[in-house]
This record gives structure tokens, C-alpha cells and sequence, in this order.
């Protein structure tokens, strides 16, 4: 609580509730059913709206005024809208409420089986017991004023505050529930008196394990029986180290219980979003290695944690016997969203190299969390240190963000965009929370009770959005990287002039389909060395020796079948590999009649820029296995074959006849 309302709550004690003045507050509905007037999808569109036309507008003024006076206006107009946005969200529409006014201090709450409980707001009275030892019976009723805070939030107090309800219960069964939409408070209880003698007590909240409270719910929540029709006096004196935002509610128990159901699964649809978008990361984390990949699966986590601690699930179903500890999660939780936060801004958006000032700031703030977490799990600081410390430094968090966006989104950064408008939502989402729990402008509803859920799930959202738009990059550069050491690779496989495989791509093209050669299955390798064609290079020079190379080592291509190798050995020389040729006898007449062929073509004449040039061919060849089992055997074995057709005259084919020792 704020000191003004300090100050307004202390002047308490022997003063009548009629003459204080009725302070003007927003037309807000009390926190029931009826007061969610908007669809979630509305406000999304809402919340969407703002948001883009702040990000529209640091587009355009961003390289006017520079990146931190656009971050620090940009937060501080976020600081302005959210309140008012607050009360847009719980705006009563109904006719005939003017909340304008309060109850007369005389006036009951009618409650009665046939209709919903009024608003309770109009009748409650507060008072503050900073002593902390009143009891019910001690209270001065004329001390209890209306409240001059927001709709159900008092702030930050450490004495105790009382509130009264008078009631008149109308008829029925009589049972009641009541029920404070607040999970965090520590120690709340409710008296129950009728005319003036107690005839109900009950203690809930959240510093009792819930084994032990009278309703094993995830919200402090009591059973009340009013035995008859009649006038009734409801005391509640609440206690708490977090902050007193008190929602209260009084149903028929069956509708309490199906309005928790509701809320159940809005909480487990929550935290199954935030275990689906956890999967994703570790798993790109896992393929990619990336650190912001495990940083966004870090900031998930704590969203899930501080959705099962704030909203009361841990407790209830996982941490039921020690409500000490699960206190401890909602601010843990928040400390280690900062640092995996701080994780995340610095490697999606590469701050080390593009901002040095704010990847400092944002190791600064990661280390600061990272202390003050550890010391609050270590028990050396209590809970109200450690929120007190998380509010100090949480708000620079997103400060931060939105500086490294803005710079990326200046400097042509398709993230920095996403990244920004990912922190403004949740910039409005925790702005309205710490307003609402600070007792300042924002009341108690059902939107700024979830304000920080729905802000961070948006903000996940968008940072997803980052993570894709990352990971697109990283998928292109490994495209590309493969695509380059492809092109390595095939220039160091293959001839630059004539496009064929050199001696590296034939030996290693080789050795693949000599694994594949069976008895029915040979292959045949044809040496082949150009005849003339020296003559040719010393008269045309060597770019037309150049092109004759070329052109023959098309009309290789043409000779060859789809699956053959062609290669050049080097300057005149050529090789072909002949793969699936059959048996020993079909292997041969095949083999030759390639290597007639090759001759055939080469002994056409070849127009080098208009001038015909005619050269010859010697072609000698080996088969395998019958002439070698190896890629360098069987070369050598043709290679002799041909210098045995060179010795003959030319222009001829010659098969390997064992005239030369094979290699071992």
C-alpha cells in the first residue's frame, strides 16, 4: 500500500463511516462471473492493437530521437495506457450500477438462494490493525471505513487489515461459500458473527498447507453455514507478506466448485502450451546447439513455474504438505525468467557484437538474479526481501529488451521487430500486474489478475517467432555451407577446362564401381591418348588446343552410356570406365565396340573457330576382374595397352595382354 493510503487508513479509530467522503473511483463491477464483459479474443486484438501502433510509431521516430529516448518513452507510455486499458477490460456495462457511491454504513448484503449475491464491493469497511493482535471481539466497528484504494487491492501492508461485511441472509439452505481469488495470501481468517457472538471461525490461505485448510482448493476458500435467516456480521482479518489483493466472493458452494473446474483448465491449457513451446526449443537445442534455443526453453519453464506458484496449482496438487516452500516459487520464478531472459535478448539478437552497453547491462542484471535467487533458496533472505528485490530489478529486464530490439529493428533485423513487440506485450501484461499488487490505479479483476499470464504467453509467442526466424538462418547457412563445400569438393574432383572428372574423381569413382563387379558383371577401363594433337597446340596455340580438348571430351560424352565414367587424366590423356558388361565373352565384343566407337568419332574432323583440325585416338583398355582387381592396376595395365597401339601405329585399340607384371 501506497504511503497516501497509509495515511487515509491510520485516522481510523472513533471515526463513523458517514463522514468520510466517498472517493471517486472507476465504474469497475465486483469480481464475479458478470464483470467479464470482453472475450479473450477482444482483448487479444486489443492488446495487438497498441502494440503495433507503438511499434509503428518507434519506426518512425526511433532514428529521430535515438534508440534509448524511444525505449524510455516507449516505457513510459506503457506505464500510462495499462491502467486505463486495465479499466476498459472490467467496465460495467449493466444498467441501474452506479459504483460511484457506496452502501449506507446501516446497509446489508442480501444474500438469497434464488439470485446471485450483489455487489459486495459497495459494503465493505476496512480497517488497519497495525498492532497485529486485535481479535474480532476487540474491533471498534466505527473504526471501519470504506476502503479508498482500487477495487480489492490494498498494496503492500505489513500490519493487518480487517474487513467487514455486514449480511443479511434471506432464507435457504444456508450454505455459503466464500472465497478470495488471491492465492498468494499467507493467513486469512474468517469470523463469522451474529449479533455480536461468534458463531464461526475459519483460517485459510496459503501458509497453510492444504491438507489442513478447510477447503483443499488452490484459493483460500471457507465453507460458511448461517443457521437461520437473519442478520450476520462477516469479519475477515488478513495477513501476508505478499501483497493484499483480496478479491472476495460469496457463491453457492456448487458454483464454486465448477468455476474452479473452469479455471483448472485454463491453467492446464496454459501450462501445456508452455511444455509444447519447451519440447520445441530443447529440441532445436538439441539439432542446432544454439544457447537461445535452451534460454527460451529456461524462460518457458519459469512461466509454467509461476503459473502453478502465483495461481495456487503448486500447492494444491504438487507441494501440498509444505506451503513454506511453494511461496518461494512465485519470485524464484520470476528471477529465473530475468536471467534466462537476459539469455535469450543477448543471443537472438547477437547484443554482444551490435551493443556492448546493453549486453553489459543485461550480464549485469543476469548475475544480480542469479544471486538473489540463490539467496532465497538458501532461506538467508524471507519473502518479502526477495520481492521487494525482484521488483527492483524485474523492470529492467524488459528495459533492456526493448533497447536491443529497437537497435536490431534499425539496423534491417526482421527479429528485432518481433523481439519488440514480444516485450511490449509483456511489458503491458507485467505493468498491470505490479499496479494491481501494489494497489495503485488498477482493481481486481478478472484481466489484471491474469494481465502477466496472458502478457507472457504473447510475449512466448512472439519470441517464438524470433526463434523461427533464427533458425530459417541457420538452416540457410548450413544450406549454404553444404552447397559450398560441394562446390569444393567438385573442383577438387573435377577438371576445371573440360568439366570431367580429373585423376582424383576418376580413382575415387573407380573404386566405388569395382565394389560393384561381379562375374556377370565386369567393367572395362579404356586409357586413351590423343594422336596429333601436339602438332595441332603448336600451330593453333593453346586456346584452340584448349578447345579441342574440349570438344573431344564431348564426344566422349556422346559414346559413353548414362552410368559410365569419363575422366581426364591429364593434358592429352583420357580414361572412360565401362561398367555392367556381362560375362567374360559379352564383356569383350562389348568392350571393343566401345573402343572402335571412340576411335570412329575421333577421327571426324574438329572445327576450332572455323579452322578444321583433325586428330587421332589410340585407345588401350583392361577389364576387370579378368585384367586386374584394383583401380591403379587396371589403369597401369591399360595405360600399357595403349603404349602398346602407339608402338603399332596409331589410332588403334588394344586390349592388356599380360605383357607387364601385375601389381601385387
Amino acid at each position: 500500500m501506497t504511503v497516501g493510503h497509509a495515511t487515509r487508513m491510520s485516522a481510523l479509530s472513533g471515526t463513523k463511516c458517514d463522514e468520510f467522503d466517498v472517493p471517486q473511483r472507476s465504474s469497475l463491477n465486483g469480481y464475479r462471473d458478470e464483470s467479464i464483459i470482453l472475450p479473450i479474443k477482444d482483448a487479444t486484438r486489443l492488446y495487438t492493437a497498441v502494440t503495433m501502433s507503438i511499434h509503428d510509431a518507434c519506426r518512425k521516430w526511433v532514428p529521430v530521437f535515438g534508440t534509448a529516448f524511444a525505449t524510455i518513452a516507449l516505457m513510459l507510455l506503457l506505464a500510462w495506457v495499462m491502467p486505463v486499458l486495465a479499466g476498459v477490460f472490467a467496465e460495467d456495462t449493466s444498467a441501474g450500477m452506479d459504483e460511484h457511491r457506496v452502501a449506507p454504513a446501516d446497509s446489508r448484503l442480501v444474500l438469497s438462494d434464488d439470485a446471485a449475491p450483489a455487489d459486495l464491493w459497495p459494503h465493505v469497511r476496512v480497517f488497519e490493525d497495525r498492532s497485529t493482535r486485535l481479535g474480532v471481539h476487540e474491533l471498534n466497528r466505527d473504526a471501519f471505513v470504506a476502503p479508498e484504494t482500487p477495487r480489492w487491492s490494498f498494496g503492500n501492508l505489513s500490519s493487518a487489515l480487517w474487513l467487514h461485511l455486514p449480511l443479511e441472509v434471506s432464507g435457504g439452505d444456508g450454505q455459503w461459500l466464500l472465497s478470495i481469488d488471491y492465492a498468494a495470501l499467507e493467513t486469512v481468517d474468517v469470523h463469522v458473527l451474529e449479533k455480536g457472538q461468534e458463531i464461526g471461525h475459519h483460517r485459510i490461505g496459503a501458509g497453510m498447507p492444504v491438507g489442513q485448510r478447510p477447503l483443499a482448493s488452490r484459493i483460500p476458500a471457507a465453507e460458511l453455514d448461517f443457521p437461520a435467516a437473519g442478520s450476520y456480521d462477516l469479519f475477515i482479518r488478513v495477513q501476508s507478506n505478499s501483497s493484499l489483493v483480496i478479491p472476495i466472493r460469496l457463491q453457492k458452494p456448487v458454483d464454486f466448485h465448477l468455476e474452479q473446474s473452469a479455471v483448472g483448465i485454463l491453467q492446464g491449457a496454459l501450462v501445456g502450451v508452455a511444455l509444447v513451446l519447451m519440447l520445441f526449443s530443447l529440441a532445436q537445442w538439441s539439432n542446432n546447439g544454439g544457447v537461445m534455443f535452451a534460454c527460451y526453453a529456461l524462460k518457458v519453464v519459469s512461466f509454467a513455474l509461476f503459473s502453478l506458484s502465483h495461481y495456487g496449482l503448486l500447492s494444491q496438487f504438487l507441494l501440498s504438505a509444505d506451503a513454506l516452500i511453494d511461496m518461494k516459487f512465485s519470485p524464484v520464478s520470476v528471477l529465473l525468467a530475468i536471467v534466462a531472459g537476459c539469455g535469450f535478448v543477448s543471443t537472438s539478437l547477437n547484443v554482444r557484437q551490435t551493443q556492448p552497453l546493453a549486453n553489459f547491462g543485461l550480464i549485469v542484471l543476469s548475475l544480480a538474479a542469479t544471486l538473489i535467487m540463490c539467496l532465497a533458496l538458501a532461506g538467508w533472505i524471507d519473502y518479502r526481501s526477495t520481492f521487494f528485490m525482484t521488483a527492483l530489478i524485474g523492470p529492467l529486464m524488459p528495459l533492456l529488451a526493448v533497447w536491443s530490439a529497437i537497435a536490431n529493428m534499425r539496423a534491417g533485423d526482421r527479429a528485432g521487430a518481433y523481439m519488440l513487440v514480444g516485450w511490449v506485450l509483456y511489458s503491458c501484461g507485467a505493468i498491470t500486474f505490479a499496479l494491481l499488487i501494489r494497489g495503485v490505479l488498477v482493481p481486481a479483476n478478472y484481466w489484471t489478475l491474469h494481465a502477466v499470464q496472458f502478457g507472457v504467453l504473447l510475449e512466448m509467442l512472439m519470441l517464438l517467432k524470433v526463434l523461427i526466424i533464427r533458425i530459417d538462418a541457420l538452416r540457410l547457412e548450413a544450406e549454404n555451407t553444404a552447397v559450398e563445400k560441394e562446390a569444393l569438393l567438385s573442383m577438387a574432383l573435377t577438371d576445371s577446362l573440360t568439366g570431367l572428372a580429373n585423376r582424383r574423381g576418376l580413382m575415387q569413382e573407380l573404386e566405388s564401381a569395382l565394389a560393384g563387379v561381379t562375374p556377370d558383371r565386369r567393367l572395362a577401363l579404356y586409357f586413351m591418348d590423343l594422336d596429333g594433337f601436339k602438332a595441332v597446340n603448336d600451330r593453333e596455340g593453346h586456346a584452340a588446343g584448349d578447345r579441342l580438348l574440349v570438344g573431344f571430351a564431348h564426344r566422349l560424352n556422346d559414346v559413353c552410356r548414362g552410368k559410365d565414367i569419363v575422366a581426364r587424366y591429364g593434358g592429352d590423356e583420357f580414361v572412360m570406365v565401362a561398367v555392367g558388361l556381362g560375362s567374360e565373352a559379352d564383356a569383350e565384343r562389348i568392350a571393343r565396340r566401345i573402343a572402335e566407337r571412340i576411335v570412329t568419332v575421333t577421327g571426324k574432323p574438329f572445327d576450332i573457330d572455323g579452322h578444321s583440325c583433325e586428330v587421332g585416338v589410340t585407345v588401350g583398355y583392361a577389364l576387370a576382374a579378368d585384367d586386374g582387381t584394383t583401380a591403379a592396376e587396371l589403369v597401369k595395365q591399360a595405360d600399357a595397352a595403349m603404349y602398346e597401339g602407339k608402338l603399332a601405329g596409331k589410332r588403334c585399340v588394344r586390349r592388356f595382354e599380360d605383357k607387364l607384371p601385375r601389381a601385387a
